[in-house]
């Protein structure tokens, strides 16, 4: 836990620091927070238990969120403009539909393909 505390101290630190030299007045909120990681990697590390559940659960939950919304977005505006494309062409690469000039779903394939290769497998 003191590893993963190091940074978001370093971050709070310097945000406090930024807000100072912006002269707004909730500079210290940060530095609070900075202090308190600061406590937890120097004194004991159970301080920072809570800390870390808040973050593990905040991090849950922004993944969750963003690869839905990203799986989303790349379904509904990759992957459907190409099916509907394919669709509005007429492209039946799976040849799904049933051919008119034949009794069933069979195709013969040529004599020199059913011959087995077993010399040659790769």
């Amino acid at each position: 836990m003191k590893r993963r505390a190091v940074l978001p101290a370093l971050i709070l630190g310097a945000l406090g620091g930024v807000l100072l030299l912006r002269h707004k007045p909730y500079f210290h909120i940060p530095w609070w927070f900075c202090l308190y990681l600061l406590a937890g990697i120097a004194v004991h590390p159970a301080i920072l238990r809570p800390a870390d559940a808040v973050a593990r659960t905040i991090t849950k939950a922004l993944v969750w969120t963003t690869s839905r919304l990203f799986l989303g977005f790349v379904y509904f505006c990759i992957i459907t403009p190409i099916g509907l494309w394919f669709r509005l062409r007429g492209r039946d690469r799976l040849l799904l539909k049933f051919p008119a000039d034949s009794d069933s779903f069979w195709h013969r394939r040529p004599e020199e393909e059913q011959t087995p290769k077993f010399d040659k497998q790769y």
